[in-house]
């Protein structure tokens, strides 16, 4: 029996095989965020992983942008025009990491990627409404912020910051209006969050951070408290960065975290070979 695991998040997409006993993993750089990809790239990522996998048995899929029924049903139709009649299990990346991370009943996860959002297990959240009304603790409001505060240095209204040198450097322009193209790619808002990888901690970064993380904690502490729980679970690419963490940890006192360090794909994977056998 063969099973796919796939995580698609918005900047990878991870895929876990597991023929019977045996695991294979492959890694696309390219995200699967379903609020933003077209039609055409999520046949053609999904085709690259049929072409890597072969035909499969089953399909578990964890999906970025996933949250709404109409995305899932629209990820579901066009795997089952790649990978034909198959045992087909898909649910947002978000629901993904509740299910496979938290233990208690009534725990709660504070997600921060792309965008953010925090859940609990008995099926509440705070946040996650979209990079136009939330997402404060997200790679994508930070980083938007930091770049308005450079076009705010370039009009002469903000002080100077290393981290200003550092977006040319990161998107390889030459002087900050060359910035403008961003906003029509299809895919800004992976592109704008991917800054989050060179930012180092200079007064301006850690001022942002700081002041992002707070309102993200005002929705975890909120949650945790009508769950009665006391302590957070963390998942997502911002975790990882170690300025981040200290100051997530000291904003949500006197909640503490916890990491979840799995592997979404292959929890997946594993799940399906478990429910097919």
């Amino acid at each position: 029996m063969k099973v796919l695991g796939i995580d698609g998040g918005g900047t990878t997409t991870k895929a876990i095989l597991i023929d019977d006993e045996k695991t294979y993993k492959k890694i696309l750089k390219e995200g699967m965020n379903l609020t933003s990809i077209s039609d055409e790239k999520l046949i053609d990522i999904l085709q690259k992983i049929k072409n890597w996998s072969g035909k499969v048995d089953g399909i578990g899929a964890s999906l970025s942008g996933g949250g709404r029924e109409f995305q899932i049903k629209r990820f579901k139709k066009v795997a089952e025009d790649i990978f034909g009649k198959v045992v087909l299990y898909a649910i947002s990346d978000a629901e993904a990491v509740v299910r496979f991370c938290v233990t208690e009943e009534n725990g709660i996860v504070a997600i921060a990627g792309t965008g953010s959002i925090v859940l609990s297990k008995s099926g509440k959240r705070k946040g996650g409404w979209g990079f136009l009304f939330d997402d404060e603790g997200g790679g994508f409001s930070i980083s938007l912020k930091l770049i308005k505060k450079a076009f705010d240095y370039f009009d002469g209204v903000e002080n100077y910051d290393e981290t200003f040198d550092i977006i040319l450097k990161h998107f390889k322009v030459k002087e900050v209006p060359d910035l403008i193209p961003i906003q029509s790619q299809r895919n800004f808002k992976e592109t704008i969050s991917s800054l989050t990888k060179s930012l180092k901690p200079t007064p301006l970064v850690l001022s942002v951070i700081k002041e992002e993380i707070e309102r993200f904690a005002k929705r975890i502490k909120k949650l945790a408290d009508e769950e009665k729980v006391e302590i957070v679970y963390t998942f997502g690419g911002m975790f990882n960065m170690e300025i981040y963490k200290e100051i997530f940890e000291n904003s949500i006192k006197p909640l503490k975290s916890k990491p979840c360090n799995i592997d979404v794909s292959y929890e997946l994977a594993k799940y399906m070979m478990e429910e097919m056998i």
